[in-house]
């Protein structure tokens, strides 16, 4: 399967047909799909040195459609899921995703975790599925969710698994945009993951989570990942003998997402724990000393720089923990 690469538009002078209009629509949807900020039609017109009266139609059009939708900030123009959706809908990835779904929710109901299925978009992987955990609490990744192939495990599994020649046309692609000591890591994790027929690795993205993930075959060669990220929940530590008594008891849901601007996390979006320990000082404090709620005060920094405070009335409530099997307790007595 050869790794799915958008080649750059050819010069206008090549062209034995020209479509300007066309032309100028997809550029624009090419110019938003590879940026993760909103941006206006004076933003686009910059970006693509062409007049904002040349796209001001062509933007409205492909509003319009369905493509293109003004973001909830209000600060420009994102691309909708449309063409995710249309490409979701071709053969062989409906039939994939057929296939996939029955067993990606048997998976889930087993272990109690959410799971996957990630496929290669470019130099990237792409989640085109997901099955959420049962219960109450779980991780997933959503949909449409797109990360460097070389910095995930699910991308990993896409790259390792491949046949050589397909393998050695990937790393031709993808080695020249990492440095050399980064390529020769991926390469050794990549010969590691084959020899055990899956990866098993701390996930990249988020502290905490334990990325488990294996190839999907058709016809021979790998065309998908499923990937569990599997965290701890109350349901996998009764099943722990030693575990059992961190089960989760207790919960609130903040009155913020914490933000690398606050300093609540650092800018790889890991968590500054003392930090946190600091500043939400009275939760903590609520949900160990049995209280139903908590009064909160945060400073927050807005994006202009601008300071402010957010106070909130938060709730917390309780969890029952799962009973530990009979046979484990008399084994750990």
């Amino acid at each position: 399967m050869p790794l799915d690469i958008i080649a750059p538009m050819a010069d206008s002078t090549d062209l034995k047909y020209r479509a300007p209009a066309l032309e100028k629509g997809l550029a624009v949807l090419e110019l938003l799909a590879g940026v993760r900020e909103p941006m206006s039609l004076n933003a686009i017109s910059r970006q693509l040195k062409r007049s904002v009266s040349e796209l001001f139609r062509m933007i409205q059009v492909l509003e319009f459609r369905g493509y293109l939708e003004v973001s909830n900030s209000g600060e420009g123009y994102v691309l909708t899921n449309k063409l995710f959706a249309l490409g979701m809908a071709r053969a062989p990835t409906k039939d994939l995703l057929d296939v996939a779904l029955p067993v990606m929710h048997r998976l889930t109901a087993k272990v109690g975790q959410s799971c996957h299925l990630v496929v290669a978009s470019g130099d990237q992987m792409v989640v085109v599925a997901r099955v959420e955990a049962p219960g109450d609490l779980g991780f997933s990744v959503r949909i449409g969710y797109r990360r460097a192939l070389i910095d995930s495990t699910s991308g990993l599994v896409l790259y390792a698994f491949q046949v050589d020649l397909v393998r050695a046309e990937w790393k031709s692609r993808l080695s020249a945009s990492v440095a050399k000591h980064d390529w020769v890591k991926f390469e050794r994790s990549g010969h590691a993951a084959r020899k055990a027929g899956f990866v098993k690795m701390a996930s990249h993205a988020v502290e905490g989570v334990m990325d488990l993930s294996a190839p999907i075959y058709q016809s021979g060669g790998v065309v998908a990942a499923l990937t569990t990220p599997y965290v701890k929940t109350s349901r996998s530590l009764s099943e722990e003998e030693i575990m059992a008594g961190a089960q989760i008891r207790r919960f609130l849901i903040l009155h913020k997402e914490l933000d690398a601007d606050d300093g609540e996390l650092t800018r790889t979006l890991k968590l500054r724990r003392g930090h946190i320990n600091e500043r939400y000082a009275p939760l903590i404090d609520a949900l160990y000393n049995g209280a139903t709620e908590a009064q909160i005060a945060t400073e927050v920094t807005f994006e202009d720089g601008h300071k402010g405070v957010i106070a909130a009335r938060v709730t917390i409530r309780d969890m029952k923990p799962y009973p530990v099997r009979q046979a484990k307790m008399e084994r750990a007595a």
